[in-house]
């Protein structure tokens, strides 16, 4: 469940909470989890930090897929239900309705959400046509596995079912 704070700002700080992986490349990361908001850090009202004033959207991880899956697998015999994409676009349509016109939106991500924005980037332009939308991605690098393991990303957006979110004129 989103958790939305409204300081009266022209502003909107969409938070992407962070998270494990949860597929088969990696089984010992699965966990159900739903980390449940903390006004700490970049989301607390202090006034030394940049987002003190904005509005507040936090968006929990608690399914492993990245905020892009939309499938069911069993890893371990254990079956994962990852909905990540619905999951998002629920709290986007939740966020437009309550921020119906923010001057400015900064999608924030952190580990699992950071790799999260690089698909709710695009949402947030069609959810706030007009408004600026900023992207922080916050640990969302180190996923790529570079050299060592080229076809990770590959293979990790057709397990969770996103690849066709990938035009495909991207290789």
């Amino acid at each position: 469940m989103i958790t939305t704070l409204d300081r009266q700002s022209d502003d909107l700080l969409i938070f992407l909470q962070g998270g494990g992986l949860c597929a088969a490349s990696t089984p010992g990361a699965c966990l159900r989890i739903n980390i449940p908001f903390a006004p700490l850090g970049v989301l607390s009202g202090a006034t030394e930090q940049p987002f003190a004033a904005f509005n507040v959207g936090y968006i929990p991880y608690c399914d492993g897929s990245l905020f892009l899956g939309d499938v069911t697998q069993t890893i371990d015999d254990e079956v994962f239900v990852q909905r990540g994409r619905q999951n998002i676009t629920a709290a986007m349509d939740a966020l437009s309705a309550q921020f119906p016109n923010p001057r400015r939106v900064v999608l924030l991500g952190i580990s699992g959400g950071a790799f999260g924005t690089v698909f709710a980037g695009p949402m947030a332009r069609v959810y706030f046509p007009n408004a600026e939308v900023l992207v922080v991605n916050d640990s969302g690098v180190g996923i790529t596995r570079g050299e060592r393991e080229p076809a990770f990303v590959d293979e990790l957006l057709e397990a969770l079912e996103a690849d066709q979110l990938v035009p495909e004129s991207c290789d």
